[in-house]
């Protein structure tokens, strides 16, 4: 690892006699030019590359063209906060190896889903275009060819323009494991019939839109998630804002805490997720010294009452 050093394209030739290397990680260095540099291209036993945080463009599309053939093992790449180009894509395009592309913060425009994204991505797993300027104007034909990513698990569309109809091109990935929207231009109502194809969906992240109404959660595998228990599968409450949510959620509880004694606070308290809330933000003492209630603790409830209660699911089923 080379990571957050001042290299610049002057270490290239030294790393280029590195055949063998297969993980090299040179994030957030001084590094720039066309990608691939003649010098990385030689590293054909590479797996896992992440050069994020640096200079690369796509000025030479025809040059990087014949670098990326060389790299076939390439399985990991991370290009995040570079200068790219959507001609980058149709260069990326030459690695069907590739299963997991990152290539967030790069001011990358237009549709979506992009040309050189639907080409020979055949082994993608996970993709990682967020907090570019895609929107989702692309014709429905091409969104349809979406259907040719039939491994991808993970997709991260944060921080772009989309606006409510990219569900409509979405729909022709029905096996995402992890959707990711947040800080986009979704509006209106929760979208409950849009969501209800996803029956394998562990991760949605919808925060920081402007989605407004019921609070309806589709019929999903959700009780495989490992990681997890069982979640309801509908709260049906009542909200004025969607964008009030803005957390993910990284547990589920079972059904059996839907209970009138159940309050948020007990639930919080009862399976030690004061480390969590902390982080969602700072959880104030229950109590004050002299054991009284605490007045900072009880704002502090009803300000992320909605929010806790929906990552506690103690909010009484439909």
């Amino acid at each position: 690892m080379l990571d957050s050093n001042c290299l610049n394209n002057s270490i290239l030739p030294y790393l280029s006699t590195l055949t063998s290397l297969k993980n090299l990680s040179l994030s957030y260095n001084s590094l720039s030019g066309w990608f691939p540099p003649d010098e990385l291209a030689t590293l054909v036993n590479l797996e896992i590359l992440d050069v994020s945080g640096n200079q690369f463009n796509a000025a030479q599309t025809v040059k990087g063209s014949e670098n990326i053939l060389k790299l076939k093992r390439l399985e990991t790449l991370d290009l995040s906060d570079n200068s790219l180009n959507r001609s980058m894509l149709r260069v990326l395009s030459k690695l069907p190896s590739l299963r997991n592309l990152k290539l967030s913060d790069n001011g990358l425009q237009g549709p979506f889903p992009a040309e050189g994204i639907i080409r020979n991505f055949n082994n993608l797993e996970m993709l990682d275009l967020s907090a570019n300027l895609f929107d989702a104007s692309a014709p429905m034909q091409d969104s349809r060819r979406l259907s040719k990513l039939k491994k991808l698990k993970t997709l991260d569309l944060d921080a772009n323009h989309f606006e409510v109809s990219i569900f409509q091109s979405l729909a022709a990935l029905p096996s995402l494991r992890n959707l990711m929207l947040s800080s986009n231009a979704l509006e209106g109502p929760f979208p409950t019939k849009e969501l209800a194809i996803f029956k394998d969906l562990e991760t949605l992240d919808l925060s920081y839109n402007s989605l407004e109404g019921h609070l309806n959660m589709p019929d999903s595998n959700q009780s495989s998630d490992t990681r997890t228990k069982v979640i309801p599968a509908t709260f049906n409450c009542p909200i004025p804002r969607m964008q009030v949510i803005n957390h993910r959620l990284p547990v589920k509880l079972d059904k059996q805490l839907h209970s009138p004694e159940n309050t948020t606070e007990n639930v919080i308290f009862a399976n030690s997720f004061e480390d969590y809330i902390e982080r969602l933000k700072a959880c104030p003492p229950k109590e004050t010294r002299s054991g009284d209630p605490n007045p900072e603790f009880i704002q502090w409830r009803c300000y992320d009452q909605m929010i806790l209660s929906w990552i506690f699911s103690t909010l009484t089923p439909e």
